[in-house]
């Protein structure tokens, strides 16, 4: 309510706008799976607790996510991935956080933890075969260490030891081939048709600092996509989540699919 009222929207118009993204979202994954049915997928009731998506047995299967969408102007960033984290928590099942965010003239963003996105990068490089990601929710220390590469303990996590955190999984998840890894001229990371720019601001405006990567993007010309690595600041604390488009995502989890499922059409 307080947050409507800083904004001049309604309330019944700020539910609205959320209900509008939780069905579009639940049209565009189903699209992707032609087998997943209407009932596999559902929008759920506003105010009501729990993921944004309610989804079946079979859905889950495909996407493994407790989801939060948000359709707003703004919003805290960490404060709604600690929100589906939580609910995560509780669950039975071994979901992921999914944030998905809209805001007016700006497509969907999804934001992921950066161990899981290596885990959809490394079936599309290596098949069936990719192993699972060694967690979830890797920090900048972890990736480094990982990696054995050598840092300053007493050091600040920087924008340059997140961007080589990051160019290293990027490498590793997908064996480092053609161009995957590279860092190009203005800083960012090369991962398929990604373009990885690196945040580690404590209080991060995201739609700010999105609509940069998204103008840097049309600038090139070149059909490559923005994304976004960040974390608050601190090397071991905090996860590092990648923000990218929604027709991306949708791209990486039909080749996990298809990898893990080469014969198969969908969930028995």
């Amino acid at each position: 309510e307080a947050a409507a009222r800083r904004t001049g929207i309604s309330s019944s118009s700020r539910k609205q706008k959320g209900r509008t993204l939780q069905k579009e979202a639940a049209a565009e994954y189903k699209a992707a799976f032609p087998f997943l049915q209407g009932n596999d997928v559902l929008s759920r009731p506003m105010g009501s607790p729990g993921s944004d998506l309610i989804l079946s047995t079979a859905a889950l299967e495909v996407l493994p996510y407790d989801f939060e969408m948000k359709n707003v102007e703004t919003f805290s960033t960490w404060a709604t991935i600690d929100q589906s984290l939580k609910r995560c928590e509780v669950v039975a099942q071994a979901l992921t956080p999914c944030l998905v965010a809209r805001r007016n003239r700006v497509k969907a963003v999804v934001v992921l933890p950066l161990g899981h996105v290596m885990e959809l990068w490394r079936f599309a490089a290596g098949g069936a075969a990719a192993p699972a990601a060694a967690t979830p929710f890797p920090s900048v220390g972890w990736l480094l260490a990982a990696m054995r590469v050598r840092f300053n303990p007493k050091q600040h996590n920087t924008d340059g030891e997140l961007r080589v955190a990051v160019q290293l999984a990027v490498k590793f998840a997908t064996r480092a081939v053609d161009a995957e890894g590279v860092v190009d001229d203005d800083g960012r990371v090369t991962a398929g048709p990604l373009r990885i720019a690196v945040c580690t601001k404590k209080r991060m405006g995201f739609w700010k600092t999105w609509d940069v990567e998204v103008a840097a993007a049309k600038a090139r010309g070149d059909g490559s996509l923005p994304a976004l690595a960040f974390n608050r600041g601190d090397r071991a604390g905090t996860p590092v989540y990648l923000a990218m488009p929604l027709a991306e995502h949708l791209r990486l989890l039909q080749g996990r699919w298809a990898r893990l499922h080469p014969d198969d059409s969908g969930p028995a």
